[in-house]
């Protein structure tokens, strides 16, 4: 990487084979019919995307209550994530009291509250 004053080379923070960046996008390509890209970019604009060299995450923020005329019931959807939990749960900028997403090729989504999410990732480090 260049500069106008000097040459700056890039150091690994993770010696991995592949970062969390390049398995969602080959995530996709595999097992998803929505294009990486169009989705990042959606992302990118109406929800939180977080990415490190340990950590990708797409979320959004999402209404769970059953008509418009309820008090909303805010939750975060993550759409996408790939690295420790702990550091995935810290990348998002807000507490919502739920989490929403699926697992795997579940076709079910899996609705914690956000405290036991934090309970599991914290267990999933021991």
């Amino acid at each position: 990487m260049m500069t106008s004053q000097l040459t700056m080379r890039q150091v690994k923070l993770v010696q991995q084979n592949q970062s969390p960046f390049d398995a969602a996008i080959a995530h996709y390509a595999k097992e998803s019919r929505i294009d990486f890209w169009t989705d990042f970019l959606d992302y990118l604009k109406n929800g939180v995307v977080a990415s490190g060299p340990n950590i990708f995450l797409m979320a959004k923020v999402i209404d769970l209550s059953k008509s418009n005329s309820e008090t909303p019931e805010l939750a975060w959807f993550v759409r996408y994530g790939n690295g420790d939990l702990s550091q995935l749960a810290a990348a998002l900028p807000a507490y919502l009291p739920k989490i929403v997403f699926y697992r795997r090729k579940d076709a079910r989504p899996r609705v914690y509250s956000f405290d036991r999410f934090l309970k599991l990732s914290e267990r999933k480090k021991r």
